[in-house]
């Protein structure tokens, strides 16, 4: 699926190319993965799947928002993260953690994560995409449409959608 920046819902230190694909963080800050900029599509059913390029950066936060999120953020209240209704999988410290879980101790840091929402199973999946492995997934309560969200962390690395092969 193509996703689309919003320009409208990300936080103002961060920093999207002209193609509204890429987003990087333009500050060092101590709490950047509470920094994201949320995707001008939504999603209410079905399944869809996108990738992430992540890099070698050494923090980021990717997951879904709810609609309900997506529209009580603004550029100035944007950096505060939403506990409910937000599901996601984070890497920090060379350690991935999804929404109310522990670390994942038996994954390898990769570079291209895969996304997978179920929103009949109401499931949200990652991929390790290059080895085609499991990072984790998340079964969850939420209704209707969700957004995909991306926090690129502080060390200035663009983090990005890539287009997918269909």
């Amino acid at each position: 699926v193509n996703i689309t920046l919003d320009q409208k819902y990300k936080h103002p230190s961060l920093c999207i190319n002209e193609e509204k694909n890429r987003v990087k963080s333009s500050i060092q800050e101590e709490n950047a993965l509470k920094m994201m900029v949320v995707a001008t599509e939504g999603f209410p059913e079905n399944e869809h799947y996108w990738e992430v390029e992540v890099g070698d950066q050494s923090e980021w936060e990717l997951g879904v928002v709810s609609e309900e999120i997506r529209n009580a953020l603004t550029s100035s209240t944007v950096n505060c993260l939403p506990g409910e209704n937000l599901l996601s999988l984070q890497f920090s410290q060379g350690k991935y953690i999804l929404t109310n879980e522990k670390d994942l101790r038996n994954c390898k840091q990769c570079s291209v994560v895969a996304v997978f929402l179920d929103q009949k199973r109401k499931k949200l999946s990652f991929y390790d995409a290059e080895e085609k492995t499991s990072i984790g997934s998340i079964f969850y309560n939420l209704s209707g449409k969700l957004y995909p969200f991306f926090s690129p962390g502080s060390d200035g690395k663009w983090l990005g959608v890539r287009p997918v092969k269909t």
